[in-house]
């Protein structure tokens, strides 16, 4: 089978790495793949693509809405003749009409909560897209599935649900869960109001006051960075804090650290919660989005709401405990087998086949 995968570009965030991982899978499986990206932007990820052999298509999109896009779009499916496409983000308002004037039913994941995934027209092209037919949308968990359902007034005997998943060969999993020297506390996300950065360093001020020991390391990028490494010095914790920045490989700090946190306001189902349950990291996280689908509290994570209380009271209570540490590393790292890449891109064939 010939499957394109189309976004808006390779920025480091979940999707696009769930993108990236999914073109590796499929390949391995012998389809053909492909990947399109809206705008010509390279990265890591694109160069990671590149040299694995996966041909980029770039669109040259130009910044805000650019009419030229569907008919670029559709004129790459009327030459290359994809059996499948697969598209991700904003991109599905540009790609669902390309694909259908070429006879191509589009499957499009719902990468978060559907009131949180479009809104105003692009949520009423979706509609269109799903009541017509022209588009399937995949949940990423049961609860993504409802919302789905309720906000495009659909089954969701209609909508496929299937896990996000990573290659889990690439997790070292911890085999020791005393803390460090030097307690590390880390945290992985685009620096954007969702990931609720602010709220986490709330969160670690508490847990500064109570252990002075602690670090908190924060990877990724994204419009709040630097409005974030301001707010982290107004509250005197410039020197706790540190910005690593995105990164291409985070498996060397899921294995240096001893506390994975995920204060997120809402989600869909974050790749960087699989990385740190495939990394065997005691986990803290909001019980927002898909993150409940994955976790069980008190069981292998501790779920808590989003307030900085509650997650450092949380957070405090896996520092006090290495017993704890241990039994949620270990439980969380057993959960992860269901998020593996190979799984997830069965799935989608399966998907791509419904008629």
């Amino acid at each position: 089978m010939k499957i394109f995968q189309v976004i808006p570009c390779f920025v480091f965030g979940g999707a696009e790495i769930m993108c990236e991982t999914l073109l590796y899978a499929q390949r391995d499986a012998g389809h053909e793949v492909a990947a399109v990206s809206l705008f010509d932007y390279h990265s890591p990820i694109t160069e990671r693509i590149e040299n694995a052999g996966i041909k980029i298509y770039y669109m040259g999109k130009r910044p805000g809405p650019d009419l030229t896009m569907t008919g670029k779009l559709k004129r790459l499916f009327a030459a290359e003749r994809p059996d499948a496409v697969h598209v991700h983000l904003n991109a599905v308002k540009y790609t669902v009409p390309a694909a259908h004037k070429n006879g191509i039913r589009c499957v499009y994941t719902v990468h978060n909560l559907a009131e949180k995934d479009a809104s105003g027209i692009a949520r009423e092209m979706n509609r269109r897209f799903f009541k017509k037919k022209m588009a399937t949308p995949v949940a990423l968990s049961e609860k993504i599935k409802r919302s789905i359902a309720e906000t495009y007034g659909l089954k969701e005997s209609e909508i496929p649900t299937i896990f996000n998943g990573i290659d889990l060969s690439r997790c070292k999993a911890k085999q020791d869960h005393s803390l460090s020297e030097r307690i590390e506390l880390l945290h992985i996300g685009r620096f954007f109001p969702q990931k609720n950065h602010k709220g986490l360093i709330d969160a670690f001020k508490i847990i500064k006051q109570a252990r002075p020991d602690a670090t908190l390391r924060l990877l990724g990028d994204g419009s709040l960075l630097e409005e974030t490494k301001a707010y982290a010095k107004e509250q005197c914790l410039e020197e706790s804090v540190i910005f690593e920045g995105a990164q291409a490989d985070v498996y060397p700090y899921l294995a240096s650290a001893d506390i994975f946190m995920l204060p997120s306001l809402y989600e869909g189902m974050p790749i960087t919660l699989i990385e740190a349950m495939g990394s065997a990291l005691p986990i803290v996280a909001t019980a927002v989005g898909g993150v409940p689908d994955m976790l069980t509290d008190g069981h292998s994570a501790r779920l808590t709401d989003c307030t900085p209380e509650a997650v450092a009271a949380a957070t405090l209570e896996l520092i006090g405990s290495e017993e704890l540490r241990e039994k949620y590393g270990r439980a969380a790292k057993a959960d992860a087998e269901r998020f593996s890449a190979k799984i997830m891109a069965e799935r989608y064939v399966e998907v791509y086949l419904q008629k």
